[in-house]
């Protein structure tokens, strides 16, 4: 008897503690500092977004490809134009863009302006891209005209993923729910600039795409070749 009240006792010394999760309501516990770096956005936005999305939030199940190639076009000023999340990794570049409704509506000139593309895209009257292997001095300052306006895309990808950290690594979702995934967080990120919010400054260490040694799949169209050779004419010989 006296060995089983030892071993209930040391089972009694041992036995942990339940500990219950928090049920504290974050948005009276939190300071705005705190509440803003937990999720990601200042307690006002949170809110004005909250107002304009309970009522158009869905949900889907459907599967598709194991990676994804995500399109994305930005104005000066960081806000995100395009984004297209509908086709596999393996889809070039080009193709995701041609077959987007932003380039119909370029092409049949619903829509104007000016795109800056990388070697990846063929040149249009609306697509500017680098030469590569420059031949003189005129093609060379466009080029790198044309790669310092890309650079502002880079900038945007940049401060959406120090906004949303998960964008950064891995989606670990099935690609049907990192695409929804992603489109909120790009349409989140053009939220934040609406609403002036504060940006994010963590370092993540972002990778700058160059296009040094990228060969050119994508031959210009005969017309983005005579627009791409009168910009370089009239603006940089």
């Amino acid at each position: 008897m006296e060995d089983i009240d030892r071993e209930i006792e040391g089972n009694n010394a041992v036995r942990r503690p339940r500990i219950f999760r928090d049920r504290a309501d974050p948005f009276e516990t939190l300071n705005d500092e705190q509440f803003r770096l937990r999720y990601r956005f200042s307690r006002r936005g949170f809110f004005t977004l909250l107002e304009s999305l309970e009522d158009s939030i869905t949900t889907s199940d459907r599967k598709s490809y194991h990676s994804l190639n995500v399109g994305l076009a930005c104005d000066y000023d960081l806000s995100f134009i395009w984004i297209s999340c509908r086709f596999g990794g393996s889809a070039h570049d080009s193709r995701v863009f041609r077959k987007s409704a932003l380039h119909a509506d370029l092409q049949s000139g619903e829509k104007k302006g000016i795109l800056l593309g990388d070697s990846a895209y063929r040149a249009e009257t609306y697509l500017y891209k680098p030469i590569l292997n420059s031949q003189n001095e005129a093609e060379k300052k466009y080029t790198d005209a044309v790669c310092r306006g890309r650079v502002r895309i880079e900038n945007a990808i940049g401060a959406l993923k120090r906004q949303f950290h998960s964008l950064h690594s891995e989606v670990r979702y099935a690609p049907d729910m990192a695409s929804l995934i992603i489109t909120a967080a790009v349409c989140l990120r053009n939220a934040s600039i609406l609403l002036n919010e504060r940006p994010f400054d963590d370092d993540l260490g972002d990778e700058d795409d160059d296009d040094d040694g990228y060969d050119d799949p994508n031959a210009p169209s005969a017309s983005g070749q005579a627009a791409m050779k009168y910009v370089v004419q009239k603006y940089f010989s």
